[in-house]
C-alpha cells in the first residue's frame, strides 16, 4: 500500500512538472510569434492600441512563466529528495544487512564512493529523465510551429539534425570506457585516503608520512588524468555539436534572407522562425546531451549493483523467550566444522566442540591456530564451509543463527563511537536504562573511577578514540557487553591492553556474572585457570579439552604453554 502511494505521489509530481514546462513552452512560442506581428502588422499599419494590449498580455504571461518556472524547479527538488530516500537509504540499509565478510573484502572508500554513484543515478532520474520528456514535448510543439511558419526552412533544419546523433554515436564507447576508469580511480583515491587518516598514528610513528603521501599523490594524479581525459572528450564533443548548431542557424538565416529578398517570406516570419529555432535546437541538443548523463548513470548503476546484488544475511526465525523456555537448550555444539577464507586453504578443519550453557570457557592456542575465526563462526560473522553450529536440548536442536540476538562478540580492538561515554556503554539499547545499571557494569569493568575523573563523567563527549587509552576503550566495551541482554558473551583478547592487576579484577568480575555463557579467546593463561573448561587449538583443530587441573596432568600442549 505504501509503495503504491509513493508511486502515485511521484507520478503526480512528474505530471505537474511536465504540465508546467509545456505551459512555459507555449508562452515562449507566443513570444516569438509576437515578433512576427510587430514586424509584419503592427509597425507597418501603426496599430498602437493592439501593440499595447498584446504587450501587456505578454507581460502577464511572462509573470506566469516565472511562476511556472519556480513551480517546476521546486517539484524537481521534491522528486529528487524522494528518489534520494528510496535509493540512498536503500543502499545504506543494505550495508547494514549484508554479511560482515563484505567489510573484510571491500575498503571503506569503495563502499562510500557508491553513495556518489547513487547521486549520479538520482540526478539522471530526477532531472535528466524528466528533462527528456519535457524537451521531447518542446521539440514537437515548436517543430510543428516552425513547420507551419515555413516548411522549407524547417526541412533544411530537419535534414541537419541527424548530425547530432551521429556525433553522439561515435563518442558512446569512449565515454563508457573513460567513465568506468575515472569512477574506479576516484574510489581508490578515497579508500586510500580514509585508510591513511585512520592509520595516521602508525604512519607518524614509523616516520613514513612522505612515502604514504606519495601513494596518495600518485592516485590523485591518476584520477586527475582520467577526469581530464573524460572532460577533454566531453569538450570535443560539445565543440562539434556547437559547429552543427551554428551551421544550422547560419544556413536558415542565409536561405531565409534570400526568400525575404525574393518576396517568398515575410521579414517577420523570418525573425519569428529564427527566434523559435533557438527554442527548437537547444532542447534537441539537451536530448542529445543526455547521452553523457545516461552513460554516467549506467556505469554508476553497475557499480551500485555490485553491492546491492550481494545477498543479505540469511534471515531465520528468531527464537522467542517463550520458545526458549520451552526449548531449554543446555549446550552449544559445533559439529565437523570446516572453514576456509580461500579455496583449498582451510583455517578450521573437522573441528568438533561442546560448550555447556551457563559455563565459562577459554579457547587458547598459538597465533594462527584459528581461535578468532572460531569465535566469528560462533557469532555468525562467517558461515562454515562445512558442518553446523547448533543449540542442543535433551530432545531437539536449533541452528545457533536463530539465537543470534543472544550473542555478543567483543574484539580485541573495540570501536568507540562519537557521543557520550554513556551512549557508548548503552549502545543500541533503546529502552530506558537506569544510571545505576550503567554504573554497575562500569564498576564490573573497572572503568567507573576513570569515568568519574573526566570533565562531565558519563556525559563526557567522545569523538572516536580521542581521549581514551587502549585499556579504557576495552573496559568501556566490556561494560557495553555486560549491559546487553545477550546470554552468550565472547571476549576475543578483549583485555589484552589492561595491566595484569586490572585484568585479573575484570576477569574475576565477568566470571561472577550470573546466567551468562562466557567464552574467552585468550593468550594469557591466567584466564584459563579461572574457567570451567579449556579448549586448546592448534592448526585449526581442538587438540585438548578439559579443566586446568586435567590438562596439567596430561602434560600436553597446554602444559607446554604454561611452562614456556
Amino acid at each position: 500500500m505504501t509503495v503504491s502511494k509513493n508511486y502515485l505521489k511521484t507520478k503526480k509530481i512528474v505530471l505537474s512538472i511536465i504540465v508546467s514546462s509545456l505551459t512555459m513552452t507555449l508562452i515562449s512560442i507566443g513570444s516569438s510569434l509576437f515578433l512576427q506581428l510587430i514586424i509584419d502588422i503592427y509597425i507597418p499599419n501603426l496599430r498602437i492600441t493592439q501593440l499595447l494590449v498584446v504587450s501587456t498580455s505578454l507581460f502577464l504571461s511572462y509573470i506566469l512563466y516565472a511562476l511556472f518556472n519556480y513551480f517546476s524547479g521546486y517539484l524537481s527538488l521534491v522528486l529528487s529528495q524522494k528518489l534520494s530516500i528510496d535509493l540512498l537509504l536503500k543502499y545504506i540499509r543494505h550495508l547494514f544487512d549484508v554479511p560482515i565478510a563484505l567489510f573484510n573484502t571491500r575498503r571503506a572508500g569503495e563502499l562510500t564512493s557508491r553513495l556518489e554513484d547513487a547521486n549520479n543515478i538520482i540526478h539522471t532520474l530526477a532531472s535528466t529523465t524528466i528533462s527528456a520528456f519535457l524537451n521531447i514535448g518542446t521539440v514537437i510543439l515548436i517543430g510543428i510551429t516552425l513547420f507551419v511558419l515555413d516548411f522549407k526552412l524547417f526541412l533544411i533544419t530537419a535534414t541537419l539534425i541527424p548530425l547530432y546523433f551521429l556525433i553522439v554515436y561515435k563518442f558512446m564507447k569512449r565515454f563508457d570506457k573513460l567513465n568506468t576508469k575515472r569512477m574506479e580511480s576516484g574510489a581508490k583515491l578515497v579508500s586510500t585516503l580514509i585508510e591513511d587518516i585512520h592509520g595516521m598514528e602508525t604512519i607518524k610513528a614509523f616516520n613514513v608520512a612522505d612515502s604514504q603521501y606519495h601513494k596518495i599523490d600518485h592516485k590523485f594524479v591518476d584520477q586527475l588524468q582520467k577526469n581530464f581525459m573524460y572532460e577533454k572528450l566531453n569538450v570535443l564533443q560539445s565543440s562539434l555539436k556547437t559547429i552543427v548548431r551554428l551551421s544550422i542557424s547560419l544556413l536558415v538565416l542565409s536561405i531565409g534572407a534570400l526568400l525575404v529578398i525574393h518576396g517568398r517570406l515575410s521579414l517577420g516570419k523570418l525573425v519569428a522562425f529564427n527566434s523559435l529555432l533557438t527554442y527548437f535546437i537547444l532542447p534537441l541538443e539537451e536530448i542529445v546531451n543526455l547521452q553523457s548523463n545516461i552513460q554516467t548513470a549506467k556505469i554508476a548503476n553497475m557499480r551500485l549493483n555490485q553491492i546491492l546484488n550481494i545477498p543479505k544475511e540469511e534471515t531465520l526465525h528468531t527464537i522467542t523467550s517463550k520458545e526458549l523456555l520451552e526449548f531449554k537448550p543446555s549446550q552449544i555444539i559445533m559439529e565437523n566444522i570446516q572453514f576456509e577464507y580461500k579455496y583449498g586453504q582451510p583455517v578450521l578443519n573437522h573441528l568438533n566442540l561442546t560448550i555447556p550453557l551457563g559455563t565459562s570457557t577459554a579457547i587458547i592456542g598459538l597465533s594462527g591456530s584459528g581461535k578468532s575465526t572460531l569465535a566469528k563462526l560462533l557469532i555468525g560473522f562467517y558461515k562454515p564451509t562445512r558442518g553446523e553450529t547448533r543449540l542442543q536440548s535433551k530432545t531437539k536442536s536449533i541452528n545457533l543463527k536463530n539465537y543470534q540476538q543472544q550473542i555478543v562478540y567483543l574484539p580485541q580492538k573495540p570501536y568507540i563511537f562519537s557521543g557520550t561515554i554513556r551512549d557508548n556503554i548503552t549502545l543500541g539499547r533503546f529502552k530506558c536504562i537506569e544510571d545505576a545499571q550503567v554504573e554497575h557494569v562500569a564498576k564490573l569493568a573497572q572503568i567507573h573511577e576513570d569515568i568519574k575523573k573526566l570533565p562531565d563523567g558519563y556525559n563526557t563527549k567522545l569523538s572516536g578514540n580521542d581521549i581514551l587509552s587502549g585499556g579504557q576503550q576495552q573496559r568501556i566495551a566490556i561494560a557495553r557487553a555486560l549491559l546487553s541482554d545477550a546470554t552468550i558473551l565472547i571476549f576475543d583478547e578483549a583485555t589484552s591492553n589492561l595491566d595484569v592487576k586490572t585484568e585479573k579484577s575484570v576477569i574475576d568480575n565477568i566470571l561472577q556474572v550470573q546466567n551468562k555463557t562466557i567464552i574467552f579467546i585468550a593468550h594469557r593463561l591466567y584466564i584459563a585457570k579461572k574457567v570451567d573448561q579449556i579448549l586448546v587449538m592448534n592448526k585449526g583443530k581442538i587438540i585438548e579439552n578439559g579443566t586446568h587441573t586435567q590438562l596439567l596432568k596430561q602434560k600436553g600442549q597446554y602444559y607446554k604453554l604454561l611452562e614456556a
